[in-house]
């Protein structure tokens, strides 16, 4: 090789490298991403599948624990309770009897009164059959039944269970094909979202390219020139050049981790309670405002006695007491429901989509949990509770007096207990 073509190679070769390299990395980016994208679609369907198994689960235990209190009260209508209970949501119940016939069903309520058994559809007697054969405990059943929204009759899984002291056997379910549909919707959104960043990054690199050919230029005259004074150089020059490109992306990452990092801690501190690690005030009042004209209930408690139990044991051991207290709380709570502290001592919960009936055994529920837990250096803990329902007629502020007015009354009641607002409460 001549000094001329030496000499050419180094005038051009930088502005053909650096571009190359923009569009190879750009390159593998895309292809990381759609190989990303194809890798975690099976294993996100396989875990909505698994949290639907355990909202079934969960489902099936607070119904058990509604019929256990209306049982309780003596109320012989508590089945008219199921047909409102997620009446806006995807979640349903069906209750059959031990000889098939359907007591409830919230999703198809023409089969209710009716025995299954006696149905032509052998889809309905087969699926009867397995609920009743596997009715002896509770367990996840698969069975062929007709899913509402489509009209076809399509796999479903279910998890049934005795009702105790009666025939009755009760189950929830969904159907794996809607899983499988949604995640498919959400895969095509993430598609278009990076199709509309792909056009942005394509101009971005066309840039880069353009600024790159610039820079090599650059750094070609300047190689030229201490060639053409010492060989020597151009060894040292070039290895500046690697340097640079290994550490290009490094840079990029690192500084992308930063940005993300920053942006997490700032959404914390505007959202997240410090000391608790559930909701603020903020964030509680931004939830509650989407629940505008839909069915929910709130619940407010406060701690008993806490000022005495910071005197007596210390504000460290207080603030161990709240946060523990949150987490006894959460244990009873659904994914979407929003729990928040917003004073010292007091905090709400704010029920979707949840009838004043089911939020007054959770408040019962958690009353007794925080009664029972063991907070160590504090013999005993007690919560007061004031429940009240949303109504076409009330705003949020009217909800929240009227809650905190049997929160209060609760208090005066003696305190560790739940007091359920109506308009004839009075507050001495």
């Amino acid at each position: 090789m001549n000094e001329r073509n030496l000499l050419n190679i180094i005038r051009y070769s930088p502005m053909v490298v650096l571009p190359l390299i923009i569009v190879l990395i750009f390159f593998m980016q895309i292809l990381n991403y759609n190989q990303s994208l194809s890798d975690n679609y099976k294993s996100t369907t396989d875990f909505i599948i698994q949290s639907e198994k355990n909202n079934l689960v969960r489902n099936a235990n607070l119904a058990l624990e509604i019929i256990e209190y209306q049982q309780k009260l003596h109320n012989d209508n508590y089945l008219e309770l199921f047909k409102n209970i997620n009446s806006k949501t995807d979640d349903y119940y069906f209750i059959f009897d031990k000889s098939g016939r359907v007591i409830i069903h919230t999703a198809l309520e023409g089969l209710e009164g009716s025995n299954i058994f006696s149905d032509d559809n052998h889809y309905f007697k087969d699926a009867a059959k397995i609920i009743l054969d596997e009715a002896k405990e509770s367990s996840f059943i698969k069975y062929i039944w007709q899913n509402p929204k489509t009209k076809k009759f399509e796999d479903k899984i279910s998890y049934i269970v005795n009702i105790p002291n009666t025939n009755l056997v009760i189950g929830s379910g969904f159907y794996p094909s809607s899983i499988e549909q949604n995640a498919k919707e959400q895969k095509q959104i993430l598609e278009n979202q990076y199709q509309k960043r792909l056009s942005s990054a394509i101009l971005i690199a066309g840039l880069l390219i353009v600024l790159s050919i610039f820079i090599a230029k650059y750094i070609a005259n300047r190689l030229l020139t201490a060639f053409e004074k010492r060989n020597s150089s151009l060894k040292k020059k070039s290895n500046q050049l690697k340097e640079f490109n290994k550490n290009l992306n490094k840079k990029v990452e690192n500084r992308t981790k930063e940005l993300e990092n920053e942006f997490n801690k700032m959404q914390n501190l505007a959202f997240i309670d410090d000391l608790t690690q559930i909701y603020n005030r903020y964030a509680f009042f931004k939830k509650a405002e989407k629940q505008k004209n839909r069915k929910f209930s709130l619940i407010m408690f406060d701690l008993d006695h806490f000022k005495k139990i910071n005197d007596t044991y210390g504000h460290i051991i207080g603030d161990f007491v709240l946060f523990e207290v949150c987490r006894v709380i959460e244990k009873r709570l659904r994914d979407y429901d929003v729990f928040a502290r917003i004073g010292g001592e007091e905090f709400i919960i704010l029920l979707p989509n949840t009838a004043l009936e089911f939020a007054t055994v959770i408040a019962n529920r958690i009353k007794i949990d925080v009664e029972k837990h063991d907070f160590k250096e504090v013999p005993r803990v007690t919560i007061s509770l004031g429940v009240v329902e949303s109504n076409s007629e009330s705003t949020l502020d009217d909800l929240l007096q009227n809650v905190d007015k049997a929160l209060y009354k609760a208090k005066d009641n003696g305190r560790n207990q739940v007091v359920v607002y109506n308009k004839d409460l009075e507050i001495k």
